[in-house]
């Protein structure tokens, strides 16, 4: 999987990255709004989850936590699981950490879609 992004700055401290994603033979285009912590929200790259949103740590591209059913919702669960885990480490060191923390991080989620008033369904990321 490879990323290539160009960045716009935005108001709040994130920035907006259009995101080329290659995986297989195909080939994703998506914008993704970018934290200063070391994580994004963007739309769902994978069909079945069209017009949902995810989470991704940067660094490693991996997603963080099942997809999101609005941008809104999306927003506010990254602002809720940013204070958890130092987002700007690689990969390898952070991968178990979400491991350890993913019933935090999955009620994180489920508090952004009630404050916003939208279903949560816990499914899968992609």
């Amino acid at each position: 999987m490879k990323f290539t992004s160009k960045r716009i700055p935005l108001q709040c401290g994130y920035t907006s990255e259009a995101w080329t994603r290659n995986k297989g033979d195909a080939v994703y285009h998506v914008e993704a709004h970018m934290a200063l912590c070391g994580l994004a929200y963007h739309e769902c790259f994978a069909e079945k989850h069209k017009g949902q949103w995810n989470i991704t740590h940067v660094a490693s591209g991996i997603s963080i936590g099942p997809v999101l059913p609005s941008e809104q919702a999306a927003r506010r669960a990254l602002e809720a699981i940013a204070p958890l885990l130092d987002w700007k480490q690689s990969g390898d060191k952070i991968k178990p950490q979400v491991r350890a923390m993913m019933e935090r991080i999955k009620q994180a989620y489920a508090d952004a879609c009630i404050v916003q008033g939208t279903l949560f369904e816990e499914g899968s990321s992609e």
